[in-house]
């Protein structure tokens, strides 16, 4: 999310083959008018996700807190950045459906 919050000005981002993950963020992070997929590119979202499901119940609901936050914030992102509603970018990461 740093790399997104330090490079969105003057930057051309382009897609040529797939872009998934945080790579699909990354890619938001162009200016608007410079983010480029090309035709046959894949762009992938999915939800945020963590590695915590070994760890004590307190931290792993302390982290869950943290995931909505992190997965509200990429979704309110997504959804500025390319001009869907809230409620669609949502249902594409939650099926994870490559668009």
């Amino acid at each position: 999310m740093a790399i997104f919050d330090t490079h969105h000005i003057y930057i051309y981002t382009i897609c040529l083959g797939i872009a998934t993950s945080m790579a699909s963020f990354i890619l938001l992070g162009g200016e608007p008018t410079k983010c480029i997929a090309f035709t046959h590119a894949r762009i992938m979202l999915h939800q945020p996700a963590s590695a915590y499901y070994r760890v004590r119940t307190l931290e792993f609901l302390l982290e869950v807190e943290e995931l909505h936050k992190v997965r509200e914030m990429i979704t309110r992102v997504y959804a500025v950045r390319t001009g869907k509603p809230f409620w669609v970018v949502s249902e594409y990461m939650e099926i994870t459906k490559a668009i």
